[in-house]
Parts: structure tokens; C-alpha cells; sequence
């Protein structure tokens, strides 16, 4: 088995609109409904004093907002969810889950079915255990969703975890039994994904193998990652997951990897994200939640980047000066990737939403006095601004489009138009019949410095008489087009006087130095 650990860059979380009623582990996750994926929460605890609610609601990656939707009809939490087509509708299916007082667990045989067409929840068969299931991990191909592991118990003197699989029946409302896994496991990580070759596998990540002699402590938690292949109805473990041992991660599938997040070592919350490639068995480290969390719910909307920068500076209509730099300033932010929410911490409940956008690698400006941009001028830069001068009169359009980190194109922004016209040293419109200005001004530090604006290049004699008439210095100075500064040395105070020559036409100046 090879593993190869690398870091991955190019993310980044940030805080979105919080969930009404903080849970955690509910069931949750990626749910495609209309052409938007949204991110599921139903039931959950509600405290770490182990209160419980019915609370099933959305959030919309489009509007970042959440919706409410029918309530779940159990209040637990440790229940798990999956998406699923049923009669031509994509719902969303619940199995098992746990209620206790923090002394005696009960747990749920139960399995239902939402339907957001009518809104409504269909009682389903139930799982076929005893006594009852809660963290079961779940997979889902064609007609069927695959309930695998979870924690088992009476609720008074038998307590475990479970290596079993059923294979639920979407059409036919019924379960028949599967390869069982090779160890006992509940709370696990789970998704489903293409898989090396090329077909469908449910994977799972850590979780916990037993309960410990007191109940509600888990014990050995494990790194296992395991495959489930579809097509073979066989078991084969993958490379581990890296870092500690922990159970109650969620994963999300973005783009053929799995985002595997935060989880609870047994004393203490985690933040890590790891990413899993399928494809090569491989490993990565993925952006950090801003906190550590377990008991989360999670779903990749992998939305478009359908919406272009916004620009700021120059305004549209602005003037500015030619052959003068200026800062051309506009501002975008990366797409939404994932969404993280629905989580716990060691100590309690918390109630955040943590949004993962891709960073932007690359934005693309482009400007032109072409209003119609079939001809144009364009830079590359990766900060969301550029210094540009513009070197003709008349009207300039300039627009931008922004690349991210997964190598996705914003659309082009709205044209923002400037006029550029030529400028005195003022900032007013230059005088067409002085085409060269000149300011002068004494330092302290013993120094005359001149500010020379030309409307071409050219080449100018300089020379500087010190306060008793003596010339001090004469040079040729050569004047690029637009704003030129020169700076002279000289070695006592008083008022100096400084001649620069173009051809027939001498430009005075009277310059005071204290020293």
C-alpha cells in the first residue's frame, strides 16, 4: 500500500450566516435538489446537557442562507442521512440514531424518507437490528443505500459496535444482508465516489471500534480507511488516514476527492482536513477549519464561478492624467466549494458555518480604447490590482477576469470607462503652448530637486547658479514623456537659481536652501 502525504493549497474557510439551532451530529450532508446542491441538517443534539430537536433545515450555497424545511420526525442525534433518487426525485434518507439523558443511551431502528416535493416524511422499514443503531456510515448505488457498522446497544448492559451491512432497497422498502466489514465500527467518516477503476465505492474513514466499560466514552478509535466496491460486494483497506485516530469526521466529495474534516480523538477536537484520492490511494493535507469541530455535517456545492470581479478604483466615468500611474483596484472572492456545518466541540454545541472557497491564482486585466475590446491591451497579475499608466488622450474601457486555484475563469466584469487627458503639474489640463513644466523646491537635507512634466521626450541642458551667481553645476538631463524628477546636491544654504534650456526657450527657477 503506498501513501503519498503532500500539502495542498489554493483554500480557504470562512465564516457564513449560523445555523438557528446549533446541533450536532445530525443527519446531514450533500443533497443536489434543482440543480443546487444544498447542505442537509435534521434532528441533532442541541446541548451538551443532551437535548434533542426535530429541527430539519437547508442552506443554500447561492443565497447563504438557511431554509426551513418540515421537521424530522425523531429528535436524536448520532443519525445519519444520505441523498438518494426515489421515483424520479431526488430525497433524502435518514437511518437510526440515539437519544440518552448522559446516563442510558436509546437507539433507533428507525429509517425515513424526505420528500421536498411535498415537503413531507415517509416512515421507511426499519433497520433490521435489535436493539437498535446510531453513527452508521451509509453508501448508495443505482437502487440501493448500503447501512453499514454503527453502534449497538440495549441501552442497559450490551454495548458495542457493529461490522454489519445491509442493503437497503429503495423501491422495494427492504433490506438483505452484505459482506460484513472486517472490524466492528461506528461514527466513521463515509462517502461515496468514483473509485480507481472507475466505477462506484462507498469509503470510510476512522471512527471507533468498541465502547469502553463506561458507556458513552468511545475507545479504540482507528485510522482504518476502507473501500467497498459495488460491482464485487468486497471489503479492501486503503492507505490510513493520517493524523490521529478519531471518529465523528464528515466527508465531501469534491471533484473525485474526499475532504475528510475535523473529528474527536477521544479527548480533544480536531481541525484537520485531509483529503483522499481515490485514484491513487493517496493522501494530502487540505486547508484547516478555523476551529476544531466533530459531529459536523458536510457537502461540496462545487458552485460555478459564475460571477465576476467587482471594480473599484478608478470609478467608472473618473478622469485621471496621462502618463501618471494609478492604482487599478477591483475586488473578487472565490466560488464555494464546501460547506461545513452543524458541529460539536469536546465541551458543547456550537452553531457555525464554515464556507471553504477556492483562492484566486490569477486575474486578467484587460484595457483599450476600443469600446468593443476587439483590440486591447492585457496584463497578469495575481493581486486584485495593478499600477498602470495610460499614455493617450481620450476615452480608455477596462475590464477583469479572475482565475482560481482549481483553474476555474470568473466571467469578465463589468467595462469600466476613464477618460485621460493631459495634465499639468497641478493636476489641471496641461497648456498645449507649454509643453514642458518644471517645479523646483529646496531640502534641508542640501539638495534641489526639480519636478519636470514633458509632453515628449527630449533632451534638456540643466544648469545651477548658487546664491553668489557662480555656476555649480551643468549637465544634459534626458526627459522621458510624462513626469521626470531630478535631484542636485549642494553644499551651503541660501537661494539658488536653476536654468533649464530648451533650445531657444530658458525655463528660470528660484530655489531657497536652509541648511
Amino acid at each position: 500500500m503506498s501513501l503519498a502525504y503532500a500539502a495542498l493549497l489554493g483554500m480557504s474557510w470562512s465564516t457564513g450566516t449560523n445555523v438557528p439551532t446549533g446541533v450536532a451530529y445530525p443527519a446531514g450532508g450533500h443533497y443536489l435538489y434543482n440543480g443546487v446542491v444544498y447542505s442537509v441538517l435534521a434532528s441533532g443534539c442541541t446541548s451538551a446537557s443532551y437535548t434533542f430537536t426535530y429541527q430539519h433545515i437547508w442552506f443554500d450555497p447561492v443565497n447563504l442562507n438557511y431554509i426551513t424545511k418540515q421537521d424530522h420526525p425523531l429528535g436524536v442525534y448520532k443519525i445519519s442521512g444520505i441523498a438518494a433518487p426515489y421515483s424520479g426525485t431526488n430525497c433524502f434518507f435518514t437511518f437510526g440514531g440515539e437519544w440518552t439523558d448522559g446516563m442510558s443511551p436509546t437507539l433507533y431502528r428507525n429509517a425515513y424518507r424526505y420528500n421536498p416535493v411535498g415537503n413531507s416524511w415517509q416512515s421507511l422499514t426499519n433497520v433490521p437490528v435489535t436493539d437498535g443503531s446510531a453513527g452508521l456510515a451509509l453508501g448508495y448505488h443505482r437502487d440501493t443505500i448500503y447501512v453499514i457498522g454503527g453502534a449497538v446497544s440495549d441501552g442497559a448492559t450490551y454495548k458495542n459496535a457493529s461490522n454489519g451491512l445491509y442493503k437497503y432497497s429503495i423501491t422495494g422498502n427492504s433490506y438483505t444482508t452484505g459482506t460484513n466489514v472486517p472490524y466492528n465500527i461506528s461514527e466513521a467518516a463515509y462517502a461515496t465516489t468514483i473509485n480507481s477503476s472507475g466505477d462506484s465505492s462507498v469509503f470510510i474513514f476512522g471512527g471507533c471500534q468498541d465502547y469502553d466499560d463506561s458507556w458513552g466514552t468511545p475507545s479504540n478509535f482507528t485510522t482504518n480507511t476502507y473501500e467497498y466496491r459495488f460491482s464485487t460486494g468486497s471489503w479492501t483497506s486503503r492507505a490510513s488516514l493520517p493524523g490521529p485516530a478519531r471518529a465523528g469526521a464528515v466527508a465531501a466529495v469534491l471533484r473525485g476527492k474526499i475532504y475528510v474534516i475535523g473529528g474527536f480523538t477521544g479527548s480533544a477536537d480536531v481541525n484537520r482536513v485531509d483529503i483522499y484520492t481515490p485514484s491513487s490511494n493517496s493522501w494530502a493535507t487540505g486547508p484547516a477549519l478555523p476551529s476544531a469541530h466533530d459531529g459536523g455535517a458536510a457537502s461540496a456545492p462545487d458552485r460555478p464561478f459564475n460571477y465576476p470581479p467587482t471594480l473599484l478604483f478608478p470609478p467608472d466615468g473618473d478622469t485621471i492624467c496621462k502618463d501618471t500611474t494609478y492604482g487599478f483596484d477591483w475586488d473578487v472572492v472565490g466560488p464555494i466549494k464546501i460547506i461545513y456545518n452543524g458541529e460539536g466541540t469536546a465541551s458543547g454545541i456550537t452553531n457555525y458555518t464554515y464556507i471553504l472557497r477556492t483562492d484566486i491564482s490569477n486575474n486578467i486585466l484587460r484595457y483599450t480604447q476600443d469600446p468593443s475590446f476587439a483590440t486591447y491591451s492585457q496584463v497578469t497579475t495575481v493581486p486584485t490590482n495593478y499600477d498602470l499608466a495610460l499614455n493617450q488622450v481620450g476615452w480608455w474601457y477596462w475590464t477583469v477576469r479572475s482565475i482560481d486555484d482549481l483553474g476555474d475563469s470568473s466571467a469578465w466584469s463589468d467595462t469600466f470607462s476613464v477618460y485621460v487627458k493631459n495634465c499639468g503639474l497641478g493636476g489641471e489640463e496641461m497648456d498645449p503652448g507649454k509643453p514642458l513644466e518644471v517645479n523646483a523646491r529646496g531640502l534641508s537635507v542640501g539638495s534641489v530637486e526639480l519636478d519636470v512634466l514633458s509632453a515628449e521626450a527630449k533632451e534638456l541642458s540643466l544648469e545651477l547658479y548658487n546664491p553668489v551667481g557662480v555656476l555649480v553645476e551643468k549637465r544634459m538631463v534626458y526627459l522621458r514623456r510624462g513626469l521626470n524628477t531630478f535631484s542636485v546636491p549642494v553644499s551651503a544654504g541660501g537661494t539658488y537659481v536653476v536654468l533649464l534650456r530648451d533650445g531657444a526657450r530658458v525655463i528660470t527657477k528660484r530655489v531657497a536652501v536652509i541648511r
